[in-house]
Parts: structure tokens; C-alpha cells; sequence
């Protein structure tokens, strides 16, 4: 089938234009787009590399037409085919049609299995029903181009039938019944079919172009002849003429007015006038609303509570004694370091451990010599006072953050701002303002949040959460999932001109949100939280079932866990054991390790809570970003690409041979799996096994069991695990795919980083081939794999998962229910079709619109 390439200068043009081109022309012709520059496509232009690799993606040996917007892009096109393989450039067309018009009647006639030829002729003639409709000098007559019928002489069947439905052949109609024409000239060497209207005289006209036949102008009441050659040409002249007396099946009319001249009729989609099947919306109604990130399912309409975080004013002020200053300055920056460790006990002792964590690598930052050593320059050489020779340390650090290349370096300049901050009020004894909305429902609003905000919101009045900037797989967002508040990010800079107690609709399911909404937007975001709410309800009620597809598989949904309380969550929720247990809340806060018993029993506890279920414990987990006292590592410029996970605890074999013991105890009378983070060579699971394998002859001279089964697997989070997924199956016994840090680390974009938030989406095609490579090697190897990232969680990513042969989620505990619920709904073989579709997509959104289109609304 002939592929399309969408070639324009604005993103957002192709973007709209997209789904009415697929509306026309069905899911089976390849549509690319190559439009905008910059990151993300954000800036007008063309790029020649961009537009030759979507000629690639776009072409499945059929021949690729290209169309073009304006000006550069002809010149841009032309050198991306210097950039092809010599036999597509003979078979791809750069084709001097209209943009939109020539698009949907190339596609039309694409997804009728027309030619390479007959596809570039359709989108050169796209114009001419404009060009009859309108007067003007324009000539009337088809163009050169147009495809008027050829009389053969004498025509095998021939019929009449008359236009029934309201509009005639306008676009849909006439793109239905060009495909059906297509299909048969396809199949028939040699078979025409021609179309005239016997009403008002034109044609006849080809009846495999949609243009032309648009151009006929056929209403209803007018009657049609069809007329047809080949073997089958009585058959075809009577499914044509059957398609329009039945006024075109079940095609989408706007409905009629009702009888009082008011209210219209829904159609029997559900939908009104303007109002797309797969959304409660109106077009009038998507158009007034700010697009962000579906971050936290849920939607409300309530008063809006803007936090605005103040700056606390600095002195301009010199000090006469640098001495004492500088001892103010250390005793306060000591005084914040013990806030900031109470604040993390009391994080940790909430279960808020992600939270805990970025906490902790501020932490660091206070103690930096670095640091201190441009504040204390700043106090002795230039005489600042406390308050002004602090920001002028900090201020060089942030600006040396913020001007790096890498993603996560300047990301860093957000944590020392963070902790610049909380210092400075305490330097001018000004408290820091917590988040204190209303003591009544209220929609939350800000620019962006810390992750150590989230913890301290008023879960019962805060109906969402509305931001600015931010992305889903930032530590904010992981934090608002976690407690379950409904959350759109990167609004847009509009949403900060909301005022305290402005009215706000929020649709967190889709992303919308309405400043100022009518009555119509409020009526319409009611229902959809009616809905939701209803469907969480019945999500719950079914909360212990199995999670089983519509075709009968069975996927085990576990539960992400972070300590005990999480565990008697995940219980409670249904969750099938635990996918995974992070261990880090054994080993923080505290000047030593825990010793084996206490891990034991804590673990005992966890095993106890998730019962029969499986539980996966995973080694700890630290390194630069995620500090212990206790464990010295050095400090690390981008402790991401560092000392982390199992390079870190190699360095220290008693710390992990330790906790080796403690699970190999715990798994003598529970079932438990025992996973490594952060692998990326086989080398370091033979390490790992050889200190489990010296654990149990340890155990074994103490008097216990070291033969307690415990399966070994490793966490898929680097693309040096997913590229060797069939080297280190030889050594495992399971696989966890990691999404989140996988994703950050394939695409070269921390996931903090306000910017790269369309980077960061696990749905990335480059991701999801690294997902499919590695479930074939865990099959081949007759391994099980699971998914433990947020995009286990994420519905547009389940079917997606199920389709490349995943059979294992694991999610936060308040999540098992929904994701159970999904699963329920889908079907094995569609998911397979879909997951093979994806594969070829450009990006996560042209990904997330595919998985769209194909779901049903409650599923999508």
C-alpha cells in the first residue's frame, strides 16, 4: 500500500491534521510526519534528515508520495532524497498538490489499494471540487490532472440509484465509495468503473478518485448511473449502488434538529454535532481548553488556590566581623541539614521513600566544599553579610548547573535552588510558607512543585492538581500517583494567570483544563468524574479477582512497595504479591546498616502482609543521587551514569552479602525472588551470584537452610541490559523491565528536566522495540518478564505491553485496581496487532493517538 509523508513547517498543523486524514482513510495506510524543528518540533522549519527517515518508515515497497506545505520544504524534500536508499527514491513521489486537500485524497485512495500513479494523480486533482464550487476566473472544468472516465465503448453492468443520504457525496461517502471502486479495479486487470450524475449532468468521472468524484456534486434526491468493465462487473455496480441507498451504511451524519428546534439528537455514537465518538467534548469545547500531561487520573470543577512561593527579599548589608558571619552562616546551614533529616524521617515514616530520596540528594549540597567555599569568599573578600554572600555562592552554582549541555546537570540547578531557598529564610527569619489552600475543596495551581511539597498537600480538599511546567515521569508526578490525586503538568504559562478563587475544570484523564469554564464545559467534566469515580468503584469491588483478558489470559498484577504500610495496602487493593520491594527504607536514616535480623523481620513482615503472593525484593538501590552516611562513595559530578545500584553494593560485598542472607532467611518460609538493579554487563550477575552462593554456605555453617529457593533476575534499566537480554537470560531466572530509568537512559533525557518531557515518554518507539527484544529473549529463554515502571500503570501502555507478550505488571498499590480492570477488557490478539502497529510509529504521540483510535473510549 502506497505510504504518505506530511511535510510542513508547523507541528501543529500536521498534528491536526492527522486524525481527519485518518478518519478518511482508515488505519492501514502508512501516514509519517516530518514537520517543525527543534526540541520537541517546536520551532517553524523542515528538516531533510527528518523528513528522509519518515520516507523510510512510511514505505512498505507500495511507494512513498510526499506532500508539502510551503516554500522551504520543497527544497528540504528534494535533499532528503540524496539521504535514500536509490531503489525507495525511484518509488517515492514529491507531489506539487494542495496540503490538506491533496492529503486526503491521496490518502483515500491509498487505503483503496490505489497506485503509485493513481495516488499522485488523486492529490494533484484535489482541488477541482473546489474549483467548481467557487466563482471566479478559476476554470470550471476538471484540471489536467483530474481523472474523467475513459469510454471503453461498450460497459459489462451498468445501474441507477438514487442519493438518500443528507449531504450526498461529501468527503466520507465519497471516500467509502472510491474504496469499495479501488478494491475492485485492484483485483481486475483491466476493470473500470465510472460514475455520473444524470441529476444535474456532470461526469462521468473515474470512480477510483475521490477527488473527482467529490466533484459531481451529487446531493440527496440526485440520481447516480455506475457503470463498470471486468469478470465481475454486475457485482460491483450492485455493491456500489447498495452502499448509497442505504445512505452509506453507518456512516457518521451530524444529526437532525429535534422537533422543538433546540436540543440535537445524539447520533447513534452518542455523539452531538461537532463532538468527536472518543471524547465527551465538543470541538468549541477542546478548542477553549489549555492541553497538558495526563498525569494522575480524575477530573473536577472547583475555585482555583494559586501557590505562588515568595522569595524572601535580601538585604543589601556588609558585615564588619566575616568571622562571626561565617559562623552564623555554618550554624544555620547545619540547622537546615536537621530540618531536612526530620523531614525525611517523617517522609519515610509516611511511606513517601521517592520523596525521601530527592530530599536526601539536596542534603548533600549543603555539605558541598565547593560550595562553602564560594560562600565563605563571598563573606571574607567582599564583606557580604550572611544573606547576600549565601545567594551569591549558590547563585554561581546554579548559573554553572543551568548552562550545561547535560540534561541532568542542568536539571541539578532546580535542587540547589531548592535548598538556596529554604536556607534563606532562615538567614532573614522569614518562615517558609508550607502549601495551605482553602478548608474546602479547591483545585490546586502553581508553576511546578518539589516532590517534598507532595506529602503535605490536604489530600481531602485538593480535588487536582494543575502545574505549569512539568512532565509524567518526574518525581512530582510518581508522588501525586502514589496518593491518588488527579494531576495535569505542562499547562502552559496561561494557567498562571489564574486568580485565587477563579473557577477551574480539570480533566486529568485527557489532559484539559478550562480557566473560567461555562455551563456546558462544567456539565461535561461532571460527568466524566461521575464516570470515572463510578468505574474506580467498580474497579475496586472487583479488586481481588484475577486479572484475566477478554481472551482468557491470565496477567499477574503486582504492587510496587516501599515498606510495610505499602505492603497491607497492596493487600487490600487485590495486588497478586509484590513486583517489586524497594529495600532503601531498611538502610536510611541511621549512622550504621541494619543488622540481618532486623531485615528479616521487616521483610518477614512485608512476605506476611502479601500472602500467598510472590514477593521481589530488590538489593538496595543507592548511589551518588541517593546517599547513605555510612556507605562512602565518592562524590560524582552525574551520579546517574555513576557509582548506582549493583556497582555501588559490589564495592561493598559484606553490606550486600548481608541482605543476601537476610532474603535467602526470608525466603526459607516465604516465596521470594531476588532482583539486581542497574545491571549492564553479565559480569556483574556473576559477581552477584557468587556472594548469594557464599550467603548460603554461610547460613549453612550457622546451622540454617542455605538451600532456600530463591530465583535471581535483574531489573532491565539500561539499554546495555536490553541489547544483551539473551546473554544474561543464560544466567537469570526472570526479568523486571524498568521503564522509567530505562526510558531516561535511551533516550539521553532525565526525566526532571521541564523541557524533555515528550522525550521522557516510555512510549518512545526506540523504548518499546527494547521492551519487545527483551521479552523475546526472556521467551526464548522460558524466563518470565514483568514490567515495574509507571507505564505499567499507564492505559495507553498496557495493550501496548500485553501485545509484546508481557504477562507481568507491577504498579503502586492504589493502582491495581484500575490496571486490573483494564486488563479485563482486552483482547490477545488485538493487543498483538496493536503492539506490531506502534512499532513502526514516529514517536510517543504518534504512538499514544494510535493506541487511541483503536481502543474503545473506556479503555482509552
Amino acid at each position: 500500500m502506497v505510504g504518505l509523508v506530511l511535510v510542513s513547517h508547523s507541528r501543529p498543523l500536521a498534528d491536526a491534521l492527522l486524525p481527519f486524514l485518518r478518519d478518511m482513510s482508515g488505519e492501514a495506510v502508512r501516514i509519517e510526519i516530518a514537520a517543525g524543528t527543534g526540541d520537541p518540533d517546536a520551532e517553524y522549519g523542515t528538516d531533510a534528515t527528518a523528513i528522509a527517515s519518515a520516507i523510510e518508515v512510511a514505505d512498505d515497497g507500495d511507494g512513498v508520495v510526499v506532500l508539502l506545505d510551503v516554500g522551504s520544504a520543497v527544497l528540504s524534500a528534494d535533499t532528503a532524497l540524496e539521504f535514500i536508499d536509490p531503489d525507495l527514491r525511484e518509488r517515492t513521489r514529491l507531489v506539487d498538490a494542495p496540503f490538506v486537500e491533496g492529503a486526503i485524497s491521496a490518502g483515500v485512495t491509498a487505503s483503496g489499494g490505489g497506485s503509485l500513479d493513481q495516488v499522485v494523480r488523486d492529490a494533484r486533482a484535489a482541488l477541482d471540487q473546489k474549483r467548481q464550487a467557487l466563482p471566479g476566473d478559476m476554470p470550471a472544468s476538471p484540471s489536467e490532472t483530474s481523472a474523467t472516465a475513459t469510454d471503453p465503448g461498450v460497459w459489462d453492468a451498468t445501474t441507477t440509484v438514487e442519493v438518500v443520504n443528507d449531504h450526498g457525496l461529501h468527503a466520507r461517502p465519497a471516500a467509502r465509495f472510491v474504496r469499495l471502486a479501488l478494491e475492485y479495479t485492484g483485483a481486475s486487470d483491466g476493470a473500470t468503473v465510472q460514475v455520473r450524475d444524470l441529476t444535474n449532468g456532470n461526469g462521468p468521472v473515474d470512480a477510483t478518485s475521490q477527488s473527482t468524484v467529490t466533484t459531481l456534486g451529487a446531493v440527496r434526491g440526485h440520481r447516480l448511473q455506475i457503470d463498470a468493465t471486468g469478470d465481475n462487473a454486475s457485482n460491483i455496480v450492485e455493491r456500489l449502488a447498495s452502499l448509497v441507498a442505504s445512505g452509506f451504511e453507518d456512516e457518521d451524519e451530524p444529526p437532525s434538529v429535534s422537533t422543538d428546534g433546540t436540543s440535537p439528537i445524539p447520533s447513534a455514537t452518542g455523539a452531538v454535532p461537532g463532538q468527536r465518538a472518543d471524547s465527551p467534548y465538543t470541538d468549541t469545547q477542546m478548542e477553549r481548553a489549555l492541553r497538558g500531561i495526563a498525569v494522575q487520573p480524575g477530573a473536577a470543577v472547583a475555585p482555583a488556590y494559586v501557590h505562588q512561593p515568595a522569595m524572601p527579599e535580601i538585604p543589601d548589608e556588609t558585615t564588619d566581623d566575616p568571622e562571626a558571619t561565617w559562623d552564623r552562616l555554618s550554624t544555620v546551614l547545619d540547622h537546615v541539614q536537621g530540618q531536612m533529616d526530620n523531614q525525611r524521617s517523617r517522609l519515610i515514616d509516611t511511606g513517601h521513600t521517592d520523596a525521601a530520596d530527592i530530599l536526601g540528594a539536596q542534603q548533600l549540597l549543603l555539605a558541598d566544599p565547593a560550595l562553602r567555599d564560594r560562600v565563605r569568599s563571598s563573606v571574607f573578600e567582599d564583606r557580604h553579610a550572611a544573606p547576600g554572600a549565601w545567594m551569591n555562592g549558590v547563585e554561581a552554582v546554579i548559573e554553572a548547573y543551568a548552562s550545561a549541555d547535560d540534561a541532568y546537570l542542568s536539571q541539578r540547578a532546580d535542587d540547589v535552588r531548592d535548598v538556596a531557598v529554604r536556607v534563606l529564610h532562615v538567614l532573614v527569619d522569614v518562615p517558609q510558607e508550607p502549601i495551605r489552600g482553602p478548608e474546602t475543596p479547591h483545585i490546586l495551581i502553581s508553576r511546578r512543585f518539589r516532590p517534598s511539597d507532595i506529602p503535605e498537600l490536604d489530600g481531602e480538599n485538593v480535588q487536582a492538581v494543575v502545574c505549569a511546567e512539568g512532565n509524567a515521569t518526574s518525581h512530582s508526578a510518581i508522588l501525586l500517583r502514589g496518593r491518588g490525586i488527579a494531576a495535569v503538568f505542562d499547562a502552559g504559562p496561561d494557567l498562571l494567570t489564574v486568580n485565587n478563587g477563579d473557577d477551574i475544570a480539570v480533566d486529568a484523564l485527557q489532559g484539559l483544563v478550562w480557566m473560567d469554564p461555562e455551563d456546558d464545559v462544567r456539565d461535561a467534566v461532571e460527568t466524566v468524574r461521575r464516570e470515572h469515580a463510578e468505574a474506580g468503584r467498580r474497579a475496586r469491588a472487583a479488586a481481588h479477582d484475577p486479572a484475566t483478558t477478554a481472551s482468557g489470559t491470565e496477567i499477574s498484577v503486582g504492587a510496587n512497595v516501599s515498606g510495610p504500610d505499602d505492603a497491607k495496602e497492596a493487600s487490600e487493593n487485590g495486588a497478586d504479591g509484590v513486583g517489586l520491594l524497594r529495600t532503601e527504607f531498611l538502610f536510611r536514616d541511621r549512622t550504621d546498616a541494619p543488622d540481618e535480623d532486623e531485615q528479616v523481620s521487616l521483610l518477614d513482615r512485608i512476605c506476611t502482609a502479601v500472602s500467598p503472593g510472590t514477593v521481589t525484593v530488590r538489593t538496595l538501590d543507592v548511589g551518588g543521587d541517593k546517599p547513605l552516611r555510612y556507605l562512602p562513595l565518592p562524590e560524582e559530578a552525574n551520579p546517574a551514569l555513576g557509582l548506582r545500584g549493583i556497582r555501588a553494593l559490589l564495592r561493598e560485598p559484606e553490606l550486600l552479602r548481608r541482605q543476601l542472607r537476610a532474603v535467602l532467611r526470608v525466603a526459607d518460609r516465604h516465596p521470594v525472588r531476588l532482583m539486581v538493579p542497574m545491571v549492564a554487563t553479565l559480569e556483574e550477575i556473576q559477581k552477584t551470584r557468587t556472594l548469594l552462593d557464599e550467603a548460603r554456605d554461610q547460613i549453612r555453617q550457622s546451622g540454617g537452610n542455605g538451600d532456600a529457593p530463591l530465583p535471581l533476575g535483574t531489573m532491565i534499566e539500561t539499554p546495555a541490559a536490553a541489547l544483551t537480554a539473551h546473554v544474561l537470560a543464560e544466567e537469570l531466572d526472570f526479568f523486571s523491565i524498568g521503564t522509567n530509568d530505562l526510558t531516561q537512559y535511551t533516550m539521553a533525557a532525565d526525566r526532571e528536566h521541564g523541557d524533555l518531557a515528550a522525550l521522557t515518554d516510555a512510549l518512545q518507539p526506540a523504548v518499546l522495540r527494547l521492551i519487545r527484544d527483551t521479552a523475546a529473549a526472556a521467551r526464548e529463554a522460558s524466563i518470565p518478564v514483568s514490567v515495574c515502571g509507571e507505564m505499567a500503570a499507564d492505559r495507553l501502555a498496557v495493550p501496548i505491553l500485553l501485545g509484546l507478550g508481557i504477562r507481568s505488571l507491577s504498579v503502586l498499590p492504589n493502582r491495581v485496581p484500575s490496571v486490573k480492570a483494564l486488563v479485563r477488557s482486552l483482547n490477545d490478539t488485538e493487543c498483538a496487532d496493536l503492539a506490531d502497529e506502534v512499532l513502526g510509529a514516529s514517536s510517543a504521540a504518534d504512538v499514544r493517538r494510535r493506541v487511541r483510535d483503536i481502543l474503545p473510549k473506556e479503555t482509552a
